[in-house]
């Protein structure tokens, strides 16, 4: 091995005392975000819209990221004292799990990624291309858009898979006697250097590309939309174009993306680096961020609540409505005439709550 490519080993120690914290943190908002998520998305309200059913699908996926992430931070930071036992830290039932847990973050984050751009692209397709809408975006096809999102990168997990093994030695503890731990090894730096290729390029670095030209093209679509809706109706006038709604829908497309970016680029790139220049630059440049990259991953994961929360009406309206709280009733005065026959004209002033009267309103074919 050569000299040092990275010395990032001062960065990692700065930030390792933290990350058992946080990550617990992070993770149990996620869970507790993500089931919200579901239940909101899947309410009979909502879950007819197709659109919503991937939107499921992706939260499904981010719950069980952070669900997932738990144990493996109790045992690997939360319990990661001086006095601990290395036989225990690192004892066979636990490389097993630390061998589930490498390929499944892989495979279920993968299926987040691509349920991501299949939104984007699907939203894509009814924006811009309304009457393809019709006959594309339909719920059979998003519910095996949905299939092949979860199947697809469970086949893709498997050069990982092939590329990593479970190896034991033996190591001294500090009374003198031998105990045996378990770790992950790395099997052939071909399939190594194979598997990061396609887990950097295919799996980071393209969608991210992706992601971005697709929301680029769905703003642009909505604006255009807009802008031929406010021409046919007031035919040319000059005034501005940009409704709240699609500057609402831009700004949250917007944040989606930079989130999105912030998580998946990072490791992409250090990822390439790594199937270019080899193992070295993996164990002493990408391994030393790697907490720093997995954090960012899970606040990805649970930053779509927030997000919906905040730019839906929707959404937000019915998850009130699951947890039972009533909408407030916006209340106006309405002022109106009526004639009788001993006071020719009675002028009376009423309360009438608009939002009920939307939502339920008269009959034109009452008796």
């Amino acid at each position: 091995m050569g000299p040092a490519l990275c010395n990032l080993e001062s960065v990692k120690d700065s930030y390792l005392p933290y990350h058992g914290v946080l990550a617990m943190v992070v993770c149990g908002m996620g869970t507790v975000f993500n089931l919200l998520n579901i239940m909101v998305l899947t309410h009979k309200d909502m879950k007819s819209n197709p659109i919503n059913l991937i939107l499921t699908g992706i939260a499904v996926a981010d719950c069980l990221v952070s669900i997932e992430y738990i144990p493996f931070t109790f045992h690997m930071y939360l319990m990661n004292d001086e006095g601990r036992d290395p036989e225990e830290m690192y004892s066979l039932a636990w490389g097993i799990f630390l061998l589930f847990h490498t390929n499944f973050t892989i495979m279920i984050h993968t299926v987040s990624i691509w349920l991501t751009l299949s939104l984007a692209f699907w939203r894509l397709i009814m924006i811009k291309f309304s009457t393809l809408a019709i006959t594309m975006c339909t719920l059979s096809r998003c519910k095996a858009v949905l299939t092949l999102g979860f199947a697809v990168p469970l086949l893709l997990t498997i050069p990982n898979l092939l590329s990593i093994q479970l190896g034991s030695h033996q190591a001294m503890k500090d009374d003198g006697s031998c105990v045996t731990i378990y770790t992950l090894q790395i099997i052939n730096k071909s399939v190594f250097s194979l598997n990061m290729w396609l887990y950097s390029f295919f799996l980071k670095l393209l969608p991210c590309l992706v992601l971005t030209i697709l929301t680029t093209c769905l703003i642009r679509a909505l604006y255009k939309v807009e802008e031929n809706s406010h021409n046919l109706r007031l035919a040319g006038s000059q005034l501005n174009i940009h409704s709240k709604n699609t500057d609402k829908t831009t700004k949250l497309l917007s944040i989606i993306l930079i989130f999105f970016l912030v998580a998946e680029l990072p490791q992409g790139i250090l990822g390439m680096l790594s199937a270019i220049l080899g193992q070295q630059f993996f164990l002493e440049c990408y391994n030393p961020v790697g907490e720093m990259m997995d954090m960012m991953a899970l606040i990805n994961s649970a930053a779509n609540f927030i997000l919906y929360f905040i730019m839906s009406c929707e959404f937000k309206k019915t998850l009130k409505r699951i947890c039972g709280i009533k909408p407030k009733q916006r209340k106006t005065n309405v002022t109106f005439t009526t004639k009788f026959e001993r006071f020719p004209l009675v002028k009376r002033e009423v309360i009438v709550t608009m939002e009920e009267f939307l939502i339920d309103p008269p009959h034109n074919n009452a008796v």
